[in-house]
């Protein structure tokens, strides 16, 4: 069991960091990179990236998951230790974690620590623990989430919830940080924040010492955590970057992640992209065609749709 002092050694804490990191490497489904072919993954906001990461990959060896388990209790020990010997007297009363992948660990770390659980749903229904039932004496508790990404799933749906209840949070755990717009997100909702695994230029650099990943694979990643925005354009514009697009736009079950790409994640790269989109496939010959929807969304329908639809309008 790790013990929870250790954390307040800097250099233990990134022995603790590569080691979790190894293991997510390992672990089939943990990481994946881009490719020269294939130099970007469609994201759900909207935006694109050069990776996917899986945190619940853990689960599938045990020892593994004895470890990231370990690892997130002796972090949160950490925290409650450095506040003791702060004199710092507010106890917390509660762990929770939302809906779904949250559970993976904030479940373990609550019964590790022997503190209530609530379980948060996205509707706002909750099981286990419930602030309304205790009043002052537990309202204060911890989140422990498995990936912190933007940050809008505390701020819209699990820090409203528990407030709602009558409880609060002073801190939130994670178990893989992106580094990206969710750290500021957790930062201005007045939130401490934690984190295992932070992927910074520190956990690249291991991967590639580790050869999990190429250098042209460490220079993407190293370039995105630069400036996201400038590297999301840039490889847009490339010959494959617009290939890699048109292939999410043809294909009918990735089509609305590409369209999602260019109305919600890079809409004023609309129109710059829209010809070389065409000569990519994205045209008559492929079956498919652009549409200019009323609200201003540029759409893909396959041609046979567009005609039927026309038809009906009629």
């Amino acid at each position: 069991m790790i013990d929870a002092k250790d954390f307040r050694n800097p250099e233990y804490c990134a022995e603790i960091k590569k080691s979790n990191l190894h293991l997510l490497a390992m672990m089939r489904g943990g990481f994946q990179f881009a490719t020269p072919d294939k130099p970007f993954f469609p994201y759900t906001s909207g935006e694109i990236g050069n990776y996917y990461v899986q945190a619940g990959v853990v689960m599938k060896d045990g020892v593994a998951f004895k470890h990231a388990l370990d690892s997130m209790t002796g972090l949160v020990e950490r925290t409650f230790l450095d506040r003791r010997m702060g004199h710092q007297t507010q106890e917390t009363g509660f762990v929770s974690g939302g809906e779904s992948r949250d559970w993976i660990f904030s479940q373990a770390v609550a019964a590790n620590l022997e503190l209530p659980h609530m379980m948060i749903y996205k509707d706002g229904k909750v099981v286990g623990f419930n602030p309304a039932d205790f009043g002052v004496a537990r309202s204060s508790g911890i989140h422990v989430a498995d990936l912190n990404n933007e940050g809008s799933s505390v701020r819209d749906k699990w820090l409203p919830t528990i407030r709602k209840l009558g409880g609060g949070l002073n801190d939130v755990f994670f178990y893989v940080d992106r580094m990206e717009d969710g750290v500021k997100v957790v930062e201005e909702l007045g939130l401490r924040r934690h984190a295992v695994v932070e992927l910074d230029g520190e956990a690249w650099q291991y991967l590639r010492g580790q050869a999990f990943v190429s250098e042209a694979q460490y220079e993407s990643l190293m370039e995105r955590l630069e400036d996201k925005e400038e590297w999301a354009r840039s490889t847009l514009r490339t010959p494959n970057g617009i290939l890699t697009l048109a292939g999410l736009l043809i294909d009918y079950r990735t089509r609305a992640k590409g369209e999602k790409i260019l109305n919600v994640g890079y809409p004023d790269m609309r129109e710059e992209l829209r010809e070389p989109l065409v000569g990519a496939g994205v045209r008559s010959s492929s079956g498919v065609e652009f549409v200019d929807a009323d609200d201003g969304r540029l759409i893909v329908k396959d041609i046979q749709t567009k005609f039927l639809d026309e038809e009906q309008g009629r």
